[in-house]
């Protein structure tokens, strides 16, 4: 039975890779887009509903977070005594290099709340990862 779990959870870590490689490239194709001034269905949705830029940002970055996070199997990083998973940490320094860039692109505008928008969908998401990790544990001792 272990070693057909050991299968299943190396196939599911795969696909989860798989989605996040997608989504990744699929959030640098918006970056893109953004930075040479072009437009997508997704900045139109995004100007038509209320606050849909805010409502993108948190989002976009908090699932990249979630995803980043199942793809490191939940490992963290001590920062100062405080625990944080790789995954959201790596989003937030991403996510921060990419706001902060636009003073240098003449199509971008720096936003204080689009930033402050990426960091709460990180957050959020990072809560999202915490209660899974342990709703994750909790199946494995009862299947234990």
């Amino acid at each position: 039975m272990s070693v057909l779990s050991s299968k299943i959870k190396r196939v599911i870590h795969r696909i989860v890779l798989s989605i996040t490689l997608i989504f990744t490239l699929f959030i640098g194709w918006i970056i893109y887009m953004a930075n040479t001034g072009q437009d997508t269905l997704f900045f139109v949705w995004a100007r038509r509903v209320p606050n849909g830029d805010k409502l993108s940002h948190i989002v976009l970055f908090g699932t990249l977070a979630l995803l980043f996070n199942l793809c490191s199997r939940y490992r963290v990083v001590e920062l100062r005594g405080v625990m944080i998973y790789r995954g959201s940490l790596l989003v937030l320094l991403f996510t921060t290099c990419e706001e902060f860039s636009q003073f240098l692109l003449p199509n971008r505008t720096f936003d204080l709340l689009d930033y402050s928008a990426s960091v709460f969908g990180v957050a959020l998401f990072t809560l999202l990862t915490r209660y899974s990790e342990n709703r994750l544990e909790r199946l494995q001792r009862v299947a234990a």
